[in-house]
């Protein structure tokens, strides 16, 4: 169980990942915390108070929802297979690292990022050989040259 900002709370139940938002009634002088999403993942959340994220960990997957900070809606910004076969995963502050927790291990794995990039998908799909690609920094715009042309 996790508070997010002392007015949501993320839970997990034996199927679901939960939220709940904390709603206060000045009349009757109480606070009640009301369902206001649930996500069908069976697995163990981590979250770092602080941050806009929250892992869930399930056995084949590791999901990173993005926290909203006013209306506390989780968004899905990542998916990644779980090879590591962890329970439990923590990211450093600038992402390159990764520190693994397995249920039945004695200890904790530490892994590091093998490749940076932020490649969304191909653009083109031609046969680029023997072309020359250049980068133009200051109009953010990369000039590709196809043979002679």
């Amino acid at each position: 169980m996790y508070l997010i900002q002392e007015q949501a709370l993320v839970t997990q139940c034996s199927e679901k990942i939960n939220f709940y938002k904390r709603y206060e009634n000045k009349r009757e002088n109480k606070t009640y915390w009301k369902l206001y999403k649930s996500l069908e993942h069976k697995g163990n959340i981590f979250f770092i108070r602080g941050n806009i994220r929250v892992n869930i960990c399930t056995d084949d997957r590791i999901y990173f929802y993005l926290i909203n900070n006013e209306e506390f809606m989780p968004k899905l910004e990542n998916v990644m297979f779980n090879y590591m076969g962890c329970n439990q995963i923590i990211f450093g502050s600038d992402v390159s690292f990764a520190i693994t927790y397995c249920e039945h291990d004695k200890k904790m794995t530490l892994f590091q990022r093998k490749y940076e990039h932020s490649y969304k998908g191909n653009i083109l799909k031609e046969n680029l050989s023997n072309s020359v690609g250049l980068s133009i920094e200051s109009m953010k715009k990369i000039l590709l040259a196809k043979n002679n042309s």
